[in-house]
């Protein structure tokens, strides 16, 4: 990623820049499956998901501040995005190892008690996971399609002024941050399967609110709450995920099942916005979160057995060393 962004960055022609992204891009996405499979080893997914998201937002508001600063130029954008990378690559060594020499389904200790919880098989936990990687890649149509339209259905429905929206911008960056704290500050106080359940349900109705409101004001104050919700959610859902399976089974794709869907997201947005409207791509969208909600939450509950089951097994393997 490092080297590729680097070439991209003082490449003489478009041909060898393009294809210099390319491979920044393969070395991009392999990282974030590494990156993904680490939470999973850590032993408090929530925190951990809580952080990582807090970084995450820290390091992209910083890179989008300095790029306008340094200027929007090749040798700039690139030549920071593969400083970060190689900075980051020094810290590699310090990721945790997998837990688990294979998935918690097929785990066993001494006294081949599976690291399963009971009533669950592996062709259930399977199920399971492919569903939530599934599910999440529409809920990133549906998400990141607002995303694509924000900025246009705000000037044409809500009579939003330029300014406006870039507050409404900047504002959506900081409620980020404050969703990622406050995640950060709970840990696992309060269960997935409800902060998922809440977050679903307050991001529906936000998603509908920016579609039927006229008003500027109003849409700028749903855009930051929305966003802020966004933040949390998929947060959690990162949560979700790691603790799903402690080998990293279903966190390692997360991002590039996320990306999958919204590669959709702009084309789903403009289609259903210019052919229906944007009040009925307010209730669409809204629409796929409450019919992901039930299902998500059954995920959840699910991945809070395993992670419990897993822990008892971790506990019951060392008990066996150290005897």
């Amino acid at each position: 990623m490092a080297a590729a962004f680097g070439v991209a960055a003082i490449a003489p022609s478009t041909t060898i820049a393009c294809a210099a992204i390319i491979v920044g891009g393969i070395g991009a996405g392999g990282s974030a499956s590494v990156g993904g499979a680490a939470l999973a080893a850590l032993t408090n997914p929530d925190r951990a998901s809580s952080i990582s998201g807090l970084v995450n937002r820290v390091v992209v508001t910083a890179v989008l501040a300095l790029i306008p600063i340094l200027g929007t130029h090749m040798t700039n954008a690139f030549g920071i995005v593969a400083v970060l990378a190689l900075a980051t690559a020094a810290t590699v060594t310090w990721l945790p190892s997998s837990p688990v020499k294979e998935s918690p389904e097929t785990a066993k200790s001494a006294n081949t008690t599976t690291a399963l919880p009971a009533g669950v098989s592996a062709k259930r936990l399977t199920f399971a996971g492919t569903a939530f990687l599934a599910m999440l890649a529409v809920w990133a149509i549906s998400e990141d399609s607002l995303w694509a339209v924000l900025g246009i259905m705000g000037s044409e429905h809500a009579g939003l002024s330029d300014q406006q929206m870039s507050l409404a911008l900047s504002a959506s960056t900081a409620g980020g941050v404050l969703a990622a704290v406050t995640l950060t500050a709970l840990g696992s106080r309060v269960s997935r399967t409800v902060s998922i359940s809440v977050l679903l349900i307050l991001g529906a109705i936000l998603k509908l609110s920016a579609g039927l409101t006229t008003d500027p004001t109003i849409y700028l104050v749903v855009v930051i709450a929305w966003n802020t919700i966004y933040a949390a959610t998929f947060i959690v859902l990162v949560a979700i995920s790691a603790a799903l399976d402690a080998a990293g089974r279903w966190s390692a794709p997360l991002l590039g099942t996320y990306l999958i869907g919204s590669a959709f997201a702009p084309l789903f947005g403009t289609s259903v916005t210019a052919g229906l409207g944007y009040p009925t791509f307010g209730v669409i969208i809204s629409g796929i979160s409450f019919v992901l909600l039930g299902p998500f939450a059954l995920v959840s509950r699910l991945s809070a057995r395993t992670e419990g089951a897993y822990r008892h097994h971790s506990a019951a393997i060392t008990t066996t060393v150290i005897a």
